[in-house]
């Protein structure tokens, strides 16, 4: 199945000045030439798995995407702020070795 925002299984992150707790938000952490860094948040409900990344970008010469590549793929291997996502972390560390 496609991913999908209804379901969960599609986040659009937005891009602010600064982090907020308890979503999913990027904000630019270092911006050298061409190239920026950023930091993402979750929110407490995100869903522990594989993200695959894909980035739009908006400028003076228009709109681009850049589509999904498995080298840039996401794990997040717990929630931080899901308490009973840390007492799965054995189990996480058995199984995401043979995801890679």
């Amino acid at each position: 199945p496609l991913p999908a925002v209804s379901k969960g299984t599609h986040v659009i992150v937005p891009l602010v000045e600064e982090l907020e707790d308890g979503r999913w938000e990027a904000a630019v952490v270092k911006q050298e030439d061409r190239r920026i860094k950023l930091s993402v948040n979750s929110p407490p409900t995100a869903v522990i798995g594989r993200y695959q990344l894909t980035v739009g970008t908006t400028c003076a010469n228009g709109q681009d995407t850049f589509t999904h590549d498995p080298a840039n793929d996401i794990y997040m291997l717990f929630n931080p702020w899901c308490e009973g996502n840390l007492r799965q972390f054995s189990i996480v560390e058995e199984v995401i070795p043979n995801l890679i």
